[in-house]
């Protein structure tokens, strides 16, 4: 990986980090393939992954940034790598119904 782009990775680790320190803060899981055109499960893993970590399964929520997105990626295939980065980094189902549901509901008053 670039040094340009290990930068950039390490400063957004840092913000989230410091966001994430804020209790009234959640973080959604959008967004990340505008800046990645050519993403793969592979290539969102570590965002997602980290950003799991930092703000924890309660806090997190998964969303789409459509229909910006669309440009580069269908619904379903952005729905499909969300719920199998969840399950390779070891989410139960319980965690993936809060990421992908609960959460919303919980956090949006729905």
């Amino acid at each position: 990986m670039p040094y340009d782009n290990m930068v950039s990775i390490n400063q957004w680790k840092e913000g989230m980090s410091t966001l994430a320190q804020q209790a009234n803060v959640s973080c959604k899981l959008s967004g990340l393939v505008m800046f990645q055109h050519n993403w793969t499960v592979e290539s969102l893993q570590p965002f997602l992954e980290y950003a799991l970590n930092v703000f924890g399964i309660d806090r997190c929520l998964f969303a789409s940034n459509f229909p910006v997105d669309k440009l580069h990626v269908t619904f379903r295939q952005l729905v499909e790598a969300n719920l199998q980065v969840a399950k390779e980094v070891g989410l139960s189902k319980q965690e993936i119904e809060c990421v992908f549901h609960d959460n919303a509901c919980r956090i949006y008053r729905l």
